[in-house]
């Protein structure tokens, strides 16, 4: 993966721990929030601030020589931010335009679209972030965007609110001057002809998943 400035890792499903050490070999800062940091540590990647309320990541954990010279922020358990959302804003304070969170789908329903609509937040701050878990990706565009993947690869675009979709090229099922609706999956389940799709979004906002399905 190209250079990016922060990789958040999450409490969600277990990510690959191979992709997770070249994830943070690109990135500038690691930010674990809670159980990210277990995973993190199996992985042997130093981490750089651990966030959240720790309600997740064993106590023994916290006593890891590996974190020695890491920042712990610990925040109570009785708060209004998510410890992703946390995560996110830290990686903002320090100056991060691009952001990838690891372990950010799988365990909760409720977590998973508390993350997506992060994303959305940090794509209208002007930040580049993604959600990647082994070949699957989420983020979420705007304007004309691209979409890069191997050819055959499915691709789901999903209305954030209202959009419409000015033109789209490199897809199995051409999508132009229509809208796509907030209440029917029109978008799901499209395919990838060419190694990059293009996508003019002409009002709104979509998020558009890979699902990197075997």
């Amino acid at each position: 993966m190209r250079a990016f400035d922060c990789l958040i890792v999450l409490g969600g499903a277990r990510p690959p721990l191979e992709q997770l050490r070249g994830l943070a070999q690109a990135a500038r800062w690691v930010i674990a929030a809670d159980k990210g940091a277990e995973y993190l540590l199996e992985a042997q990647v130093p981490i750089d601030y651990l966030v959240g309320d720790m309600d997740s990541l064993p106590p023994e954990r916290l006593q890891d020589s590996a974190l020695a010279h890491t920042e712990v922020k610990r925040y109570p358990t009785h708060k209004d931010d998510t410890d992703a959302m946390i995560a996110a804003e830290l990686a903002l304070a320090l100056g991060a335009g691009s952001i990838v969170f690891a372990a950010a789908l799988g365990t909760r329903l409720d977590h998973m679209l508390g993350n997506i609509q992060i994303l959305y937040k940090l794509h209208r701050d002007g930040v580049r972030a993604q959600i990647v878990q082994g070949r699957a990706r989420a983020f979420v565009g705007s304007g004309c965007f691209t979409i890069e993947g191997e050819v055959g690869d499915t691709v789901s675009l999903f209305p954030l609110g209202r959009a419409h979709i000015a033109d789209t090229s490199g897809l199995e099922y051409p999508v132009m001057d229509a809208d796509l609706p907030i209440d029917r999956p029109l978008g799901v389940s499209n395919v990838l002809t060419e190694p990059q799709a293009a996508v003019t979004v002409e009002n709104g906002y979509v998020l558009a998943v890979i699902p990197g399905e075997d």
